[in-house]
């Protein structure tokens, strides 16, 4: 279970409560559920366009670039890195929707998956929630980590 891979890291993750997995006749699995508890906090989001300071906007940021970069070095990949799936409770990131996460068995394969995590990341400034200085400060504080997109 990848909460579990994740909170022996020390990443932060809504605790888990159950997984619960179904299986279709044949043995092959069918649809599956991941039940944790609740955790109080802003997404990333909604959160930082909200605030006005960039110096703050960039802390929060390396907050969560700090903690993806553990799973990256790791050749793990969230798979599904929309802001809304990074709670920021007490500006501590926790990371939800494990469900797409993936460990990569080879340097080629984390690489590529890792550069659409950072794609996805962007998107969150650029598409969703267009916010071009956030936009290009997380684009910077990525690219300063040594992560860029593909």
């Amino acid at each position: 279970m990848h909460a579990i891979t994740l909170e022996n890291l020390g990443i932060a993750v809504a605790p888990p409560v159950a997984f619960i997995q179904e299986y279709l006749g044949t043995g092959l699995k069918g649809r599956s559920w991941y039940l944790s508890e609740s955790v109080d906090g802003e997404n990333c989001l909604n959160h930082l366009p909200t605030i006005n300071d960039e110096t703050v906007q960039a802390q929060i940021l390396e907050q969560i670039i700090d903690t993806l970069k553990k799973i990256w070095d790791r050749h793990i990949t969230h798979g599904d890195l929309k802001g809304d799936n990074i709670l920021l409770p007490q500006d501590q990131a926790v990371l939800l929707d494990l469900d797409a996460m993936k460990q990569h068995e080879d340097d080629e394969a984390a690489r590529r998956h890792i550069g659409k995590d950072v794609e996805r990341f962007l998107l969150n400034w650029k598409k969703d929630h267009p916010h071009p200085a956030l936009y290009e400060l997380t684009r910077r504080k990525l690219s300063e980590a040594g992560f860029s997109e593909q």
